[in-house]
Formats: structure tokens, sequence, C-alpha cells
């Protein structure tokens, strides 16, 4: 077994065993990645014990791609079950900030994986916000990744209608686009030579609610509610089209001026913070 997939196995056990105990799920992915690393079955109970006695930590590779490997190994294993645990989201929360993914990012990777509690009445009712989309080949999330920067390099000299195209071609890979366009939302970061960087923040809010992310509605809605104070991150027009994006994804009319935007809040406090937000505080 080399070293790394030791590591990495070893770390899956620590996120599993963060809760104090291994679901069934768990621990047949934890034998199933050991099988595959050519671990028999006493160097698996030899190193459960090694995690148990020493509240291991996790360890994180040096190399960028290592480590958002590891980010998606270990949001399999959190997920495996159906649920994350509140230690198993603290760690995957930390360990994203650490490797520098945006939360963002890291809210789409969970995105679907999260079971819904039952009630006494029943199963309740599934979140409107559950598949994610299909994984990126490289080539595609190259491309994404060229046209998010050629925007930050251009948008300025760019009339309207060119910005509005060159949102229309990122959006046309779909929801593919969503964790790309939402590093964008939430990025302090704004166009080279932008006096108004909120510019682009309304285009990424409109494009969102074209593309129908689910996964975008929590963050649309902490834009949303934002108050008229916030302008330095948020403007009234960048609240007016996240709130018809909600509309948009979720089937609601919000219009975008106030009384669209003030619907938007409403209904957030009402049922979207339930139904949008897949993971368990």
């Amino acid at each position: 077994m080399n070293d790394r997939a030791k590591k990495n196995l070893r770390n899956v056990m620590v996120l599993a065993l963060a809760d104090g105990k291994l679901t069934a799920e768990e621990r047949q992915l934890v034998q199933s990645l050991g099988s595959r690393s050519g671990m028999d079955a006493a160097e698996m109970v030899r190193l459960v014990e090694e995690v148990r006695a020493d509240s291991a930590r996790l360890s994180v590779p040096g190399d960028p791609a290592e480590r958002t490997e590891l980010v998606r190994l270990l949001v399999q294993a959190a997920t495996v079950d159906g649920e994350v645990a509140p230690q198993e989201r603290r760690i995957l929360e930390l360990l994203a900030r650490y490797v520098g993914m945006a939360p963002a990012e890291l809210h789409v990777m969970l995105g679907a994986a999260v079971r819904v509690p039952e009630s006494a009445g029943g199963p309740a009712e599934a979140p409107a916000a559950p598949q994610t989309a299909a994984p990126l080949s490289p080539a595609d999330e190259a491309e994404i990744d060229r046209r998010v920067e050629e925007l930050y390099e251009r948008f300025e000299g760019w009339d309207d209608d060119r910005r509005r195209q060159a949102f229309a071609e990122l959006g046309s890979y779909g929801r593919q686009a969503a964790a790309a366009l939402l590093r964008v939302l939430e990025s302090y970061r704004g166009p080279t030579g932008a006096a108004d960087v909120l510019a682009l923040k309304t285009l990424v809010a409109e494009q969102l609610g074209r593309i129908g992310a689910p996964e975008a509605v929590y963050f649309l809605a902490q834009v949303v509610n934002m108050g008229d104070l916030d302008d330095e991150i948020s403007s009234s027009e960048l609240r007016f089209a996240s709130a018809e994006a909600i509309g948009r994804i979720v089937g609601r009319d919000f219009a975008r001026d106030q009384a669209g935007l003030d619907a938007a809040r409403l209904w957030w406090d009402a049922e979207g913070a339930e139904r949008y937000d897949p993971l368990p505080r």
C-alpha cells in the first residue's frame, strides 16, 4: 500500500470517526478503499485503532491537485450515509478554507447528498435543491476558468451587449458553470480597471437564474438579505437581480424591483432557508 493511499484512507477514517461512530455505509467505504489499496483486515483494524487512540488530525498534502482530490474524497466519506454530521461539516469547512476552496464550491460539492430527516408523519418533503451537475471534463473546466478570467480582464472595456454575450457563452455550459459563477459572486475581486465592481456580480446573479442552479439559491439569498447600508459589497440592482434569479430557480415570480426583493425576503424567512440550505447546523 503506497504512502499516499494510506494517508488518504487515514484521512477518511479521521472524518468518518469525527462524530464518534462508524456507520455501516462509512465502514463499507473504508473497506472498499482499503481493499483497492491492498490493505488487509488486520491492517485495517490497526489503522482504525490508531485513529481512535490518537484523535488524529487530517494530513493535508502539499500538491494543489492532491488537495482537491482529498476534499472530494472526504466529501464522499461525509455524505456516503446520506447526511453530514456537524463535526464532519466543521472539518470539511476548515479543510476547504485551508486549501483555498470557496465556500460556494464546497456547498456545490455537498449539494444533494444530505438526507432529509423523517418527521413523525413520515418522510419529509425532499428539498428542492437536489442533484448537482455532472462532473466537468478537465477541458471544459479549463475553458470555464479561462472565460471567467476573461470576464475579469475585459469586462470594463466591453459594452452591455458584449458583456451579456460573454455570460451567455458561459451559461451555455448550464449548471456545470454554477460553481465558477458562485466563486465570482462571492469574490471580493473586481474587473480590471472597473469603477463599478458590482455590475459584474449583477450579471452573475442574472445568469445563475437563467441556468436554474438550485445550489445558488442560498448564496443569492445572502445578497437579497443584505441591507441598504451594505453598498460597498452590494447594491439595490444586485439585490433586485438576485431576487429575480431566486424566483426563476424556485418557480416564483419575484419582480426585479423593491416589491420583488421584499417578496423574496419573506419567502426565504418562511420556507427558503429550511429548503435551500442543505447543510445541517
